[in-house]
């Protein structure tokens, strides 16, 4: 993954739009004042548009520029092969606006593919599905936030191994172990309901095999020979009992009572069948009425309900409609909005791209004075000097001749022959003479030098001014080009809109039509359905009340006594007289031999009580054994599956698997730490990351140490000078960068670091400057400083400086 531009405008102090291409520059800084926006388009930007996240403490708001209401970001990226942009609005409301992600492809008429396009949540998660890098990651390999340049080596040894868990996704495995721990309380609950069980069952099988304390001290056999000497005197009482009825003058009132009674009994029987059959019919024809009742009231109910919905269908399509037509008349009212203004933003580009040719034109003139007075210039240069040396050498020659002449010595400065004083005075006059000339001449020439160096410096701030002019005038010109495009779009659907305005219309008319079409059905429908209901219901009336005619005139025949009956009735009442004086004695002989068989009747059933209570213990018991049995599988079924869970558990704590897991990715990712520090370093140092155990207590804990080898032994990383410690950091960054990368199958070919210069002293900032150059060899790096020694020994630079109250950004 390679970042290609960085685009920002409304955020922090970017006010105006900010774009910086940086593909193919392999080594990039931030530089400018403090506060002027380096960290901010290097390096918050990109965090910005990846992850929709922002320099804490703060809200989203707090970022945007003052004076706007929303701001956009966008950076380019390669990865994988392909060209992508992320963008992001961000507006005033808490977490408002929305993202895209998109690809480049040039078969479509913007260039560009869109693959997401929704809130940022949903971008951010397709963005690091794409990179295989969530905000967490990409801030602990390529993206070095300011002051966490050390982020991994500085941290305790436990959170070391819980940032590397984090990183390689083995926090999955802690709500696995959860997941097993609540099952296994899960299966403690029902153990312990077994146990529970098991022993409820265990006491009641003890107290069902004891008897009962009446009969504590007989056998089975003991009870089985009681109850046949009992059985033998109940068949002896019975005998005595069926000899005195033989004799007994009540018997002949009983058999004329049981005669009488069976007759009786049969009449009354049916006449009850038939009065209930009367009744039954009774009820049926008031069933029949009701149902009849309700059957009409639900066809009712089903009419109302049907012309509800026809109602609210009509509603429903009429509010669409009238939906449809409103979008369409606005759409259309914007669509002559644009007819009437389409000419003015036309014509508005013509005449901005019109200007901004006359200012370009009008910078290459003032360009070309810039030259011509640069040329002037330095020709009054050259002459300027010119002068200067032969005004040195006439005064040296006039320092000669003069010394010469005091001596009486004159010489020629030029053939150094003999000179007479008179031709000494003359040739010293001619010297004072050039040197006047020379004097005078330079000063028109120091005048003319003058003139044209301002007239240069005016031409050059002239050209500014016109370029600056000619970039405002192309702006508006695209922006007017973008609008223009914009209202074309929006006039082209001017046919669709009339025809969907038409549409919503000829809806409109045809509701009320089509309503009362489906109410007029549904009351047809209904008035069928209810007299089908009336006529079915006439059938079954006359049905049961046909059946009801019978059933009465069964009562009103078993109402009156026949004449057997009251034959059987006059028998009766003739037995009854003949029998009163014998009654007394016979009774009094039948009581006694009832309460004798009573007796042993009650004994005979304690017996068989007891038999029955023994022979039901002996089947529960079996049962209970049976119960006991299977809920006893059951617990060790279950204490075997508590086991795999305790040792899931264990599994999936941080001792286990993960730590399994992590000690096998060590080996790979040390190499990849070590490949990176050796070049770094020129092979002066190694890092070995070792995971280890602490099982102080009896509570094991996962650890992660870093051990560094340099020239002088082995050391912790709090040991390394300040130049060690930011190259072992470096290396790590891009060793888990690289790690990570193997998952996803592309390379992370960018490092972005802020700041982290300050920290060092002079020999660390040349170590951490010859570590960034080297790392450059394989990864574009973009950093940040205000360090001068730092910014100049980069080749590349992003001036950031403020500019009319927004910061303005350039590669130079």
């Amino acid at each position: 993954m390679r970042i290609l531009s960085i685009e920002v405008e409304g955020l922090w102090s970017y006010r105006d739009r900010q774009r910086i291409d940086i593909a193919n520059i392999p080594l990039l800084v931030g530089a400018g004042e403090n506060g002027a926006g380096k960290s901010a388009i290097i390096v918050h930007a990109i965090i910005a548009a990846f992850y929709a996240k922002f320099p804490s403490p703060g809200v989203q708001a707090d970022y945007i520029t003052d004076g706007t209401t929303e701001a956009h970001v966008s950076v380019e990226f390669e990865h994988g092969g392909a060209t992508y942009r992320i963008g992001r609005t961000f507006t005033r409301a808490r977490a408002g606006g929305q993202g895209s992600l998109s690809v480049k492809d040039d078969s479509n008429t913007s260039g560009w593919r869109p693959l997401v396009s929704k809130a940022h949540a949903d971008v951010t998660k397709a963005l690091s599905e794409l990179i295989g890098m969530d905000y967490d990651a990409a801030t602990m390999t390529w993206i070095s936030e300011q002051g966490a340049t050390g982020k991994f080596p500085e941290a305790q040894p436990r959170d070391r191994f819980k940032l590397l868990s984090a990183l390689f996704d083995l926090d999955v495995y802690d709500e696995k172990k959860k997941q097993a721990e609540a099952k296994g309380a899960e299966l403690a609950k029902r153990h312990e309901a077994l146990n529970g069980r098991i022993a409820e069952l265990e006491h009641t099988l003890e107290q069902s095999a004891e008897n009962t304390p009446e009969h504590a001290e007989q056998s089975d056999v003991d009870i089985e020979d009681a109850l046949t000497t009992e059985q033998t005197r109940l068949d002896q009482v019975n005998t005595e009992v069926a000899d005195l009825n033989s004799g007994d003058p009540e018997r002949r009132v009983r058999e004329a009572q049981a005669a009488y009674d069976v007759v009786n009994a049969r009449r009354v029987q049916l006449l009850d069948e038939w009065n209930r059959e009367v009744a039954r019919f009774d009820r049926t024809r008031t069933d029949a009425v009701q149902r009849h009742q309700q059957a009409t009231a639900q066809v009712d109910a089903r009419l109302t309900a049907q012309l509800l919905a026809v109602d609210e269908r009509t509603s429903a399509s009429r509010r669409t409609a009238e939906s449809q037509k409103q979008a369409a008349t606005q759409a259309l009212t914007l669509i002559a909005d644009a007819e009437s203004r389409l000419a003015d933003v036309t014509a508005s580009a013509a005449d901005a791209r019109q200007q901004a040719a006359q200012h370009r034109q009008n910078a290459d003139a003032f360009g070309r004075q810039v030259s011509d007075h640069a040329g002037t210039r330095a020709a009054f240069k050259t002459e300027w000097d010119a002068l200067k040396q032969r005004e040195q050498d006439a005064t040296k020659r006039l320092e000669t001749l003069r010394t010469s002449v005091a001596g009486e010595h004159a010489t020629c400065f030029t053939c150094n022959q003999h000179l007479s004083p008179a031709d000494a005075q003359a040739l010293i006059t001619l010297t004072e003479q050039d040197l006047a000339s020379i004097a005078e001449r330079k000063v028109v020439v120091k005048d003319g030098g003058s003139e044209a160096g301002q007239a240069m410096n005016a031409a050059a701030a002239n050209q500014q001014q016109e370029t600056a002019l000619a970039e405002q005038a192309e702006r508006t010109a695209e922006q007017a080009s973008q609008e223009q495009a914009r209202m074309e779009t929006v006039i082209a659907a001017k046919a669709e809109r009339t025809a969907a305005k038409r549409d919503a219309e000829m809806v409109l008319l045809d509701l009320d039509t089509e309503a009362d079409q489906e109410k007029a059905k549904a009351h047809d429908a209904r008035d069928a359905e209810v007299a089908s209901l009336d006529k079915a219901h006439q059938r079954e009336l006359a049905d049961i009340d046909h059946q009801a005619v019978n059933a009465k005139e069964q009562v009103e025949k078993y109402t009156v006594i026949p004449t057997d009956e009251q034959d059987l009735a006059n028998a009766l009442a003739t037995a009854r007289t003949a029998v009163a004086a014998e009654v007394a004695q016979v009774a009094a002989a039948r009581q006694q031999l009832e309460t004798r068989r009573n007796e042993i009747r009650e004994r005979i059933n304690v017996l068989v009580a007891e038999r029955s209570r023994r022979n039901e213990a002996i089947n529960q018991r079996r049962e209970l054994k049976v119960r006991i049995d299977l809920l006893t599988k059951d617990r060790d079924a279950l204490e075997r599956e508590q086991e795999t869970y305790k040792t899931l558990v264990k599994a999936f704590s941080q001792t286990g698997i993960p730590a399994m897991v992590l000690a096998g990715m060590m080996e790979q990712l040390n190499d990849s730490i070590n490949m990176s520090l050796n070049r770094l370093s020129r092979g002066q140092m190694q890092v070995r990351l070792a995971a280890s155990k602490d099982g102080a207590k009896n509570v094991s804990d996962n650890k992660v140490t870093v051990y560094v080898e340099t020239p002088s032994g082995t050391r912790t990383y709090e040991a390394l000078s300040g130049g060690q410690k930011f190259r072992v950091a470096l290396a790590i960054r891009t060793g888990l960068a690289e790690a990570i990368a193997r998952g996803t199958g592309a390379p992370v070919e960018t490092f972005i670091l802020d700041e982290g210069w300050g920290s060092l002293d002079m020999k660390g900032i040349i170590d951490a400057t010859e570590a960034v150059f080297r790392l450059s060899e394989t990864t574009n790096v973009l950093t940040v400083t205000h360090i001068p020694e730092v910014r100049d020994a980069f080749p590349n630079r992003v001036e950031v400086e403020m500019v009319g109250g927004s910061s303005v950004a350039r590669v130079v």
